[in-house]
Order: C-alpha cells, then sequence, then structure tokens
C-alpha cells in the first residue's frame, strides 16, 4: 500500500493520506511493556474490561504517530501522511456479533443515541482532507484533538513495528 501511496502522490502532486481507526477508549488503555507479546496477555472478559480492544485502538494512532516519523526520516513526508481517526460511537451493523441477551439495545437504543455510519464518517473525511493538522493528529468530530500520552512511548512504537514487520514481512523502508 505505502508504494502505491508514494507513487500516486508523485503522480498527482497530491498528499496521499493512511487513516487508521481508533476509539476513544484509547485513553483508558494500559500495558506493561514487558507484557506486550500477546502470548503473555491475560485473558479478558470483554463485557468487563475490552483490554485488548482499548490497547488495539491505542495502538493504531501509536502506528499513525511513529509512521510519519519513518516517513519523514525517509525524506517523502512531504508526499505521504498519516492521522488517526476516533469516528464516535457508531450504530452500524458491528453491534450484530453482540451477545443475543444485548442485540436488542443494537436495535432499540443505539440508533437513537450513536451516530449514523455517514456521521461517523465525517471524522475521516475531515482526516483526508485537512491540509493544516500536523503529522498524526487524531481526529474526533472533524477536527484534531488531544490524544493519550501512551501514543509518543517509544518503547512501544518500537516493539509495535517490531511485531507489525515480523507478522507482513514488510517495513517502510521499501519507499
Amino acid at each position: 500500500l505505502l508504494p502505491a501511496l508514494h507513487a500516486a502522490a508523485i503522480e498527482t502532486g497530491e498528499m496521499s493520506r493512511v487513516i487508521n481507526l481508533s476509539s476513544g477508549v484509547h485513553w483508558l488503555a494500559t500495558y506493561k511493556i514487558n507484557e506486550l507479546d500477546s502470548t503473555v496477555w491475560r485473558k479478558t472478559d470483554r463485557e468487563l474490561d475490552g483490554g485488548e480492544y482499548k490497547r488495539s485502538k491505542l495502538f493504531m494512532h501509536i502506528l499513525s504517530r511513529s509512521l510519519n516519523k519513518r516517513l519523514e526520516a525517509l525524506d517523502v513526508s512531504d508526499k505521504i501522511i498519516s492521522h488517526s481517526v476516533n469516528p464516535g460511537a457508531v450504530a452500524s451493523d458491528i453491534w450484530r456479533y453482540s451477545p443475543e441477551k444485548n442485540k436488542w439495545q443494537a436495535r432499540e437504543i443505539y440508533p437513537r443515541i450513536f451516530k449514523t455510519c455517514e456521521q461517523g464518517a465525517l471524522s475521516i473525511l475531515s482526516a483526508c482532507g485537512n491540509e493544516e493538522a500536523p503529522p498524526g493528529s487524531l481526529f474526533v468530530d472533524e477536527k484534531p484533538q488531544r490524544f493519550s500520552r501512551l501514543a509518543d512511548d517509544p518503547a512501544v512504537s518500537k516493539w509495535l513495528w517490531k511485531t507489525a514487520i515480523n507478522a507482513t514481512n514488510v517495513d517502510v523502508r521499501i519507499l
């Protein structure tokens, strides 16, 4: 994907963007640096804790921020930029996987209090079109917002990149 985005930016003269979906729950994420290997993560009850989900949303923001640093080091940050987006609670069909006892909430309550899919997409579109936001911004309600200080933890960034490279056999240096 990155080589294609780089080529498109060169061809069109327009900045390419990588948008990662985060969440407001990234603020609630915790971790111990020596327990980041997923083989030692404790089992969690998703209904009570959701720890893996919280960490995954923090990790998406860390990837956005650290990707920009890597792109800058490769001298291509004028061609590709990365942001993360918290679209908010959206009444999408993802709730179809809720436990049966909770599905009534997805049908009856969520459409009344959550954003529509179209409303949730507005922050994504805003991140794609914003020319002033600094690299690695977190967009919420169509504007760059504050994010957890954990998103700039260099040890987690290093672990996350190593894990991603090992899982995919692809490094950003392919540009």
